[in-house]
């Protein structure tokens, strides 16, 4: 029964590939074209502690080339701030990604994407922090011709090394974004 199973899945597998490759693709996913894109989000968080609100503004300016059909690879520089009170931390991130997008010619295109970054970070107290991220998420490319609207969540994962202050510290992050793209193909 195993090897069944596994002859099976294996013919599944085949069977999803060559669908997948099967499909018409658009222009704005095909080797050689480029998404130009840029997300924001923003939170707040309030206490019945504190009346001081914990607010985070995040702008993340993306770049895929796309080095074969469907695979684009780019990079992410993320730009983010955040404020309670007095306090306020700034941090930049920079660094490369890879991206799926399950283009099946229509206006509407999934994608999965996975990324690292490293991390740079001034506080309040003045000094600079730096560490490193790693980004997981997918999300949706609503375009007409050549313009987008982008809808993408994920997974953050950061480890800031905070130095004497309080070694280093890891977050992670739920996140949803939205923002807009520029296709060139």
């Amino acid at each position: 029964m195993n090897t069944y199973m596994r002859l099976v899945a294996i013919v599944l597998l085949f069977t999803v590939i060559h669908t997948m490759h099967a499909q018409e693709r658009s222009a704005a996913t095909m080797e050689g074209a480029t998404i130009l894109s840029g997300t924001a989000s923003i939170t707040s968080q309030g206490s019945e502690n504190s009346d001081n609100r914990y607010t985070v503004l995040s702008l993340v300016p993306s770049l895929h080339y796309f080095v074969s059909d469907g695979v684009g690879l780019g990079g992410d520089v993320s730009l983010t701030h955040a404020s309670q009170g007095d306090a306020s931390a700034t941090q930049i991130g920079i660094g490369p990604k890879i991206s799926y997008f399950f283009d099946k010619g229509s206006n509407t295109i999934p994608y999965l994407g996975a990324g690292a970054s490293f991390l740079s970070q001034a506080a309040t107290r003045s000094e600079t922090d730096t560490g490193w991220r790693i980004k997981l998420g997918g999300g949706l490319l609503l375009r007409k011709d050549h313009l987008g609207f982008v809808i993408e969540a994920g997974f953050l994962l950061d480890s800031i090394d905070r130095g004497e202050w309080t070694g280093t510290v890891s977050y992670n992050t739920i996140y949803i974004a939205f923002g807009f793209a520029g296709l060139f193909f």
